[in-house]
């Protein structure tokens, strides 16, 4: 019986481990696509944080205000893009490795 309660033990803590990894990876892959804004952006937040160890990796952003400028336009300030949401948050989890869900909770400006 110790036996058995030992091996449940271990196995339960090795699960435990490995999620707890997945989620260190994934939530380091969110951080490090949220600094990569394409050419000619910028993205200002007011608070960044990563949510929801151990079952899945949330980057959740509050008050994010993202500015573009295309790369033709002759000056800087002749043509912008300006999108602002009041939370973005962005996740992954186990259960489905290979995807990304992003949700933008505001009214679009």
């Amino acid at each position: 019986m110790k036996k058995k309660l030992l091996s449940v033990a271990v196995g339960a803590g090795g699960c435990f481990l490995v999620l707890s990894g997945y989620w260190w990876a994934s939530a380091q892959y969110l951080q490090k696509q949220a600094d990569n804004m394409p050419s000619g952006c910028q993205a200002h937040y007011s608070s960044r944080a990563v949510n929801g160890w151990p079952w899945y990796a949330q980057l959740d952003t509050q008050n994010m205000r993202m500015v573009c400028t295309p790369l033709l336009a002759a000056r800087s300030s002749a043509f912008q893009i300006i999108y602002a949401a009041a939370r973005v948050t962005a996740d992954t989890a186990f259960w489905r490795p290979f995807f990304v869900h992003v949700r933008l909770i505001s009214p679009m400006v």
